[in-house]
Order: structure tokens, then C-alpha cells, then sequence
């Protein structure tokens, strides 16, 4: 509640889901949202949607949507299709705000995806990326001040030393938290961190949960005896805005530098004979030398390209970010 008041104000509106009511944000961060605002709802069957995932905005247009949400990897797929469709006629002049939540943002995506849907009406302002969990009862951090961009500030200013040294990040901000959740940036022993340092997220409140049901060893693992919870996320905190940098347990460390092994993911997907969505990258740590080595797959499209794909993978990864394949896996 404390969520919706703040982000949307009030009033009602029309909102469309087409995740799983079974899913935290698509019962709480849609179907309850639009309870506590009196909205109209359209729901939609997951399947419909992932069939054809232009039918999403042919919705948006027929019943004049003002919200809605989906995680990065169904944008990406957006703006794979867009162009496909050479009658399209959409008005998206009404929707007001457009969810990215549950996976990483990808930035570039999110500002191709607004230049191809200009022409439709759809406004720079209507993206707004959240972050929360089902712990949290969904979202709690809000960016209502993101405009997509080809080149999207650097956030990656905040990490210590030489662990941006060249490599362009772009981690988006996710905004301030909603009132009544505290927020804590700590150290491996849990202490805090000073502002702009990048550190463990941890996060207590109301809508924070108290405990899993019956379950004492992951309560043990999850909360400090001050109650805060563990997300398990990496972040910074600056001016009081929450920047999110990864999750502790997919940070690849090469030649003690520090790689978020999503930002691998999301560099690989930009190149346009790969499949959106299904790139999984990791670290595998060799078993006589201990060297931590980033091991990529992903899905080439049919009608990809004729040059050898792994390395231009490879040459681009390292162009991007900074760091050198082990392996590149289709």
C-alpha cells in the first residue's frame, strides 16, 4: 500500500498483467495494486502473451492501458518484434507507466525499445525500473526519474579502485525505498559501508518478512539477530538512491577485479544473432589452479550471421566489458 501510494498517487486507472497471479509481483506489484486503486483490470494468460508477444501492446491500445509491468526479458523480446510488424498502428500514448522488475535492466534495450515506440505515442518518462522480492511483498524501490538513453550515465563511478577501469557498466539507479523500509549497505562482517560503496543489501520493515515457515537454517542464513534481511543483492547507496550492481553469489573476480556476470549476459545480447533471454553466463573455478573463469551459453537465431559466432562473442564481451571468455557455449 505504502508502495502504491507514493509511486502512483491516486485515482484509478486500467492495468494490464499477464504473469502469473501466483507470481509475487503479478498478485502483489498488479492484481492487489489495482484492488487498493479501484482499477480496471486486464488479465491476461502468460501463454497468449508468449506466443506473440506483440499482442501485449495490441492491448495496451484496445483497452487504453495506463500500467503494466514485465521483467527485463519480455522488453527484449519487444524490440526484437516491433519492426517485424509493418501495419502497426498502435496509440501508446496511454500508458503512463511500464514496470521493469524481477531481472536486471538492461539499459540499452530499454532506450532501443523507446526509440522504436516514439512514433506510437509511447512517452521517454513511461518506463520505471523497481526492485523487490517476494519477501518484501514485491516491489519497494522505485526509479520515477529514469528516461531511457543510448548512453546512460555511468553509475559505475561508485565502485572502489580500478574495478570500473575499462568496461561501461551501466547499472541504473532503482530509486529511494517506500516508507517504512529501512535500507543497509554493509561489509562481508555486516557492518555499514559509507555512502557509494558497493556492499551487501540489507533491508528491514513492515513489509519486510519475519521469517520462513519453519525453516531455521535459511532463517538463520537470511536474518541478523538486529532483524535485517539478507536479499542476497549487491548495491550502493548515494544521495539516498539505491543503485543495485549484481547478486553476491554471480560476481566473477578476474585479476582482482570484480564482474557482474548479468552485465556479460546483457553485452552478449545486444548482438543481433543471439537469442534474447536465453544467455546464462557463470563462474566456474578451474580445479587445479583455482581460477575463476567466466563460462557463457547462449542461442544463435537461424538466420544469424555467416562469421564465427564464438568469437565474435569473445571480441565483443571483451571490447564491452572488459574481460576475456573461457568458454562460449551455443
Amino acid at each position: 500500500e505504502a508502495g502504491v501510494t507514493q509511486v502512483d498517487g491516486s485515482g484509478t486507472d486500467v492495468q494490464l498483467n499477464w504473469m502469473p497471479l501466483e507470481h509475487a509481483a503479478g498478485i502483489l506489484m498488479s492484481h492487489l495494486r489495482g484492488v487498493c486503486r479501484l482499477s480496471e483490470q486486464v488479465q491476461v494468460a502468460p501463454g497468449h502473451i508468449l506466443a506473440d508477444p506483440l499482442v501485449w501492446l495490441d492491448l495496451i491500445d484496445k483497452y487504453r492501458v495506463n500500467y503494466t509491468w514485465a521483467p527485463q526479458f519480455a522488453y527484449s523480446l519487444l524490440g526484437n518484434l516491433v519492426g517485424t510488424r509493418e501495419d502497426a498502428s498502435w496509440d501508446l500514448s496511454c500508458l503512463r507507466q511500464s514496470i521493469n522488475a524481477g531481472e536486471m535492466l538492461n539499459a540499452r534495450a530499454i532506450a532501443q525499445l523507446t526509440s522504436q515506440l516514439a512514433g506510437f505515442g509511447l512517452r521517454p518518462d513511461v518506463f520505471v525500473p523497481v526492485w523487490g522480492m517476494a519477501e518484501t511483498c514485491s516491489g519497494v524501490f522505485y526509479n520515477r526519474d529514469f528516461v531511457a538513453a543510448d548512453e546512460a550515465p555511468d553509475t559505475a563511478e561508485g565502485l572502489q579502485g580500478a574495478e570500473g577501469a575499462g568496461r561501461t557498466p551501466k547499472f541504473v539507479a532503482l530509486g529511494r525505498p517506500i516508507p517504512g523500509l529501512e535500507v543497509l549497505v554493509a561489509d562481508d562482517g555486516g557492518e555499514a559501508l559509507p555512502e557509494g560503496q558497493v556492499g551487501h543489501l540489507l533491508v528491514r520493515g513492515a513489509c519486510v518478512t519475519r521469517e520462513y515457515f519453519h525453516h531455521p537454517t535459511a532463517n538463520e542464513e537470511s536474518f541478523t539477530p538486529e532483524g535485517w534481511f539478507r536479499t542476497g543483492d549487491l548495491a550502493q547507496v548515494r544521495d539516498g538512491v539505491i543503485t543495485m550492481t549484481g547478486r553476491a553469489k554471480q560476481i566473477l573476480i578476474v585479476n582482482g577485479l570484480n564482474f557482474d556476470l548479468s552485465e556479460v549476459e546483457a553485452a552478449i545480447e545486444e548482438l543481433p544473432f543471439v537469442e534474447t533471454s536465453f544467455t546464462a553466463a557463470w563462474a566456474h573455478t578451474h580445479p587445479d589452479s583455482g581460477e575463476e573463469q567466466a563460462v557463457v551459453f547462449f542461442v544463435p537465431r537461424a538466420d544469424g550471421t555467416d562469421e564465427p559466432v564464438t568469437e565474435v562473442i569473445r571480441a565483443h564481451v571483451l571490447r564491452r566489458i572488459g574481460i576475456r571468455l573461457h568458454a562460449v557455449i551455443p
